[in-house]
């Protein structure tokens, strides 16, 4: 049986549990926690030796809307740092309401990962299943089918596999209907949230185009007292890097 086929059947045996307890618990949005505040800022303080900073202007502006109508801010995603790098920003120009009102939308993997999960809660955050979960299902259906017709499963163990990525699948639905409900929530109580559109690492460091399940539940879909906002951020991916190590060292950060 192929790896990857492998990793996804582990993951979906993990979460067909942990779904449905975060759903029961409430904790498919986290609020932020004032103390994992203050702890990841230090951190981000530690390895940054400048900042900075273009379009001022448009923050500004961004704030003010924020205040009367519905905002989504749109960033690039280069590294498990970006919650924290983005906060940093906007208190440095002076944004902190800004900053507490931001919830972020991150994939099930940021709880899974221990290191990540302990500073989670520095930032509100709503928990989903990201595109890539849906294509690791889609592939993993198709590995068994082929499997199947092989001959190197029987009908039987390939309708066992069949009905427990079925299940998985049922419990990513689930957990993107709760996010959707969330969401309605906590924007009615002013809260903005904060967007990697490519819902993964950007490759090139730019901000990139969005998968389609992420414009259909993200982004408004006529136009209406709603707004968009873009930014751009990089440098700390030179500490904390792409392939979750960390380079002792400072960086500039980029805004």
């Amino acid at each position: 049986m192929a790896v990857e086929l492998d990793q996804v059947l582990t993951i979906a045996g993990s979460r067909i549990k942990s779904i449905p307890e975060l759903i029961k618990e409430n904790h498919v949005y986290w609020q932020s926690r004032w103390d994992k505040t203050l702890l990841t800022q230090a951190l981000c303080t530690a390895f940054t030796s400048d900042m900075k900073v273009k379009g001022v202007a448009n923050l500004r502006e961004a704030a003010n809307l924020a205040e009367v109508t519905e905002m989504l801010v749109a960033s690039n995603h280069v590294s498990d740092g970006d919650h924290a790098t983005r906060r940093k920003a906007f208190q440095y120009l002076g944004f902190r309401d800004f900053a507490e009102r931001c919830v972020y939308i991150g994939g099930l993997k940021m709880m899974e990962r221990i290191p990540i999960r302990i500073l989670v809660p520095a930032e509100g955050m709503l928990l989903i299943p990201t595109p890539a979960d849906f294509d690791n299902l889609k592939g993993a259906l198709k590995d068994i089918r082929e499997l199947r017709d092989g001959g190197q499963l029987t009908k039987d163990e390939y309708d066992e596999y069949h009905e427990f990525l079925k299940e998985y699948g049922e419990r990513c639905v689930d957990l993107n209907d709760s996010a959707k409900e969330e969401r309605e929530k906590y924007t009615k109580k002013g809260m903005i949230t904060f967007l990697y559109p490519e819902a993964t690492r950007s490759r090139n460091g730019l901000l990139q185009r969005a998968p389609r399940i992420v414009g259909d539940n993200y982004f408004p879909k006529e136009k209406g007292d709603r707004y968009i906002f873009p930014i751009m951020g990089w440098g700390i991916e030179e500490v904390v890097r792409s392939d979750q190590t960390i380079k002792l060292g400072r960086t500039t950060l980029y805004t």
